[in-house]
């Protein structure tokens, strides 16, 4: 009993955690009480079905707790009828409430672990926001969100836009030498940046090679940051600024096939990297950094998110968005969102923007019980702490009426 008594007050504490926290300004807590609130969860569903084992083999066998063997005394009145412990109707409420709790148990099972995953993809936005307020500190900027880099003289000399960021980040690159930046042994590439890959080149930087850095190959997929050399930041070797955040290998991805790398979410079913919109400190989104796949890709979205139906109030509008694109691996269209008419929103080809998870809505998008607090405590939850109460209240009830029932026949 008192392991049961344990899990329904941790959990009541987690509620009262979840209501007077966020009202003192600790807003950096949701993602740690989410998992609190997964672990206990399962820990309540372990609990009733031990209870449930527990209640039914005291029925069944007539005895207190499996320790007791020992024989109790047995009157031998003629007239003694026992009365049954549990009448029909208790019978069947037992049946029914057992049905009920096995239902919410396999519910319990899948959906706190969805919400550990939830709560890790939540975290990793939290640790890119960090970073990127730390390039911003070293740089003056944020990253931008699509670019072009380029190896030979004429092409810098093509694009004043991609220019400009560049020197607004290196002051002094040298922009009359031509460089072999992807290391495949030429000067002639022109590398078009996407914001997914923006995310990882910048906060990343370059990954070393046998050419550049004197590193064997199985390390092509360490980001080392950027070198202090203000002509050339992209060579290798030396002192370095960065790596802002620490990118795992296994999550690199190339979804366009053009040689640089995107990050993938923490989901098993998940392939689509992160998505990265930059505001350009307050200047302004812009549409054409949505694309990360192939030209024509049905894939690719087509906006970032607004606050207004007339998609001219972005969210962040002076910093950024970040977007994962949940377990389904699809983005939707983007557009308009706002929570309380996201079930009229996310219909037809925005269906698969429901369970998209980004830095400015906790939850997923389309999951409107997370709107309400952001600890999910839902009816599944109070359903689950009751039926450990019921459990308990009926495994007392028995055991007083068969010490009851000693009584008299001693």
């Amino acid at each position: 009993m008192r392991f049961a008594e344990f899990v329904v007050l941790l959990f009541i504490l987690l509620v009262l955690a979840a209501l007077i926290l966020p009202a003192l300004g600790h807003n950096s807590l949701p993602t740690l009480l989410s998992v609190l609130n997964a672990i206990v969860e399962l820990a309540v569903s372990a609990t009733i079905v031990v209870l449930t084992g527990r209640l039914l083999f005291e029925k069944l066998t007539n005895k207190a707790t499996p320790d007791n063997e020992r024989p109790r005394p047995v009157a031998h009145h003629t007239n003694d009828v026992r009365r049954p412990v549990f009448t029909i109707g208790t019978n069947l409420a037992i049946i029914s409430v057992m049905l009920g709790e096995c239902f919410l148990v396999v519910q319990s099972v899948s959906v706190p672990i969805s919400g550990v995953r939830l709560a890790r993809v939540r975290s990793e936005i939290e640790s890119f926001k960090a970073s990127i307020t730390q390039f911003k500190v070293r740089f003056g900027t944020n990253p931008p969100s699509g670019m072009m880099l380029y190896e030979s003289i004429d092409g810098w000399k093509s694009d004043a836009r991609s220019r400009a960021f560049v020197r607004r980040l290196w002051p002094q690159f040298d922009f009359t030498r031509n460089r072999d930046i992807n290391n495949d042994g030429d000067t002639e590439d022109a590398i078009r940046l996407s914001g997914a890959e923006c995310l990882v080149f910048f906060l990343g930087g370059v990954h070393p090679t046998v050419s550049n850095a004197g590193h064997q190959a199985s390390d092509q997929f360490c980001l080392t940051g950027f070198s202090k050399n203000p002509l050339a930041p992209f060579s290798g070797g030396g002192s370095r600024d960065g790596p802002f955040f620490e990118f795992h290998e296994n999550r690199l991805t190339d979804v366009d096939g053009d040689g640089c790398f995107e990050y993938r979410a923490p989901l098993v079913s998940t392939k689509a990297p992160y998505l990265y919109f930059s505001s350009y400190d307050g200047a302004g989104y812009r549409k054409d950094d949505c694309a990360i796949y192939l030209p024509g890709d049905a894939r690719n979205p087509t906006d970032l998110y607004y606050k207004d139906k007339d998609s001219t109030v972005p969210y962040n509008s002076d910093s950024f968005q970040i977007i994962c694109a949940g377990v389904d691996d699809r983005f939707g269209a983007g557009g308009h969102f706002a929570p309380e008419t996201a079930d009229e929103v996310f219909v037809g080809e925005r269906k698969f923007e429901r369970d998209n998870i980004t830095n400015f809505h906790f939850g997923t998008l389309g999951n409107t019980s997370e709107k309400k607090n952001w600890l999910g405590f839902n009816m599944r939850s109070v359903c689950l702490l009751l039926g450990v109460g019921f459990i308990l209240l009926l495994i007392r009830s028995l055991r007083r009426s068969r010490s009851c029932l000693n009584s008299e026949s001693a």
